[in-house]
């Protein structure tokens, strides 16, 4: 995080919601290898938080929206599922740092807690499943551009040709399941 109008932006902010003066200087770690959203350790005095935030240059409206993000972690925090804490929620996504490795429920548990909470009929499930295949499939084509341009913090993801085609098939695999 080497843009100096953010980081003047941001330890007044840290500062102000963690109620510690120490967050005014803070010093940020990118931690590679997420795909989408830009991750950052920031450590201070203080003690150590992550925030995560869209990454550099022209973005699609909608893949990048932190507000998104912030309202289904803040829904997954009435579950079992395991989400940090949402500490600061705009126009960044700050959370304190977990150093313990979570537990995640499988697919099939989530289900059956939604399917057992709403009463919804989860027949079609595999479908929609499909379609999430497809829809990463566009995403992981999306980051492969971003990448190329430069957008991503100069993070290396690798060589992502036959990424998207590879996703999407799984995506039609499941549904030659159905």
């Amino acid at each position: 995080m080497t843009d100096l109008h953010v980081r003047r932006a941001l330890g007044p902010a840290l500062a102000a919601v963690l109620g510690d003066d120490a967050w005014r200087e803070f010093e940020a770690e990118l931690i590679v290898g997420g795909k989408s959203n830009l991750t950052y350790r920031l450590r201070s005095a203080a003690g150590e938080v992550i925030l995560r935030r869209p990454p550099d240059g022209a973005v699609r409206a909608t893949a990048h929206d932190m507000g998104r993000e912030i309202r289904v972690q803040k829904a997954l925090a009435r579950t079992p599922v395991p989400v940090p804490l949402i500490l600061l929620d705009q126009p960044w996504l700050l959370a304190p740092s977990v150093t313990r490795t979570l537990g995640f429920p499988r697919r099939a548990e989530i289900a059956a807690w939604y399917a057992e909470a709403t009463g919804a009929d989860l027949s079609h499930l595999t479908v929609h499943l499909a379609l999430a295949h497809l829809k990463f499939a566009v995403i992981t084509e999306d980051i492969d551009v971003r990448v190329r341009s430069g957008a991503m913090a100069g993070q290396d993801f690798g060589d992502l040709t036959g990424e998207a085609a590879r996703i999407a098939e799984a995506g039609l695999d499941v549904l030659g399941k159905v």
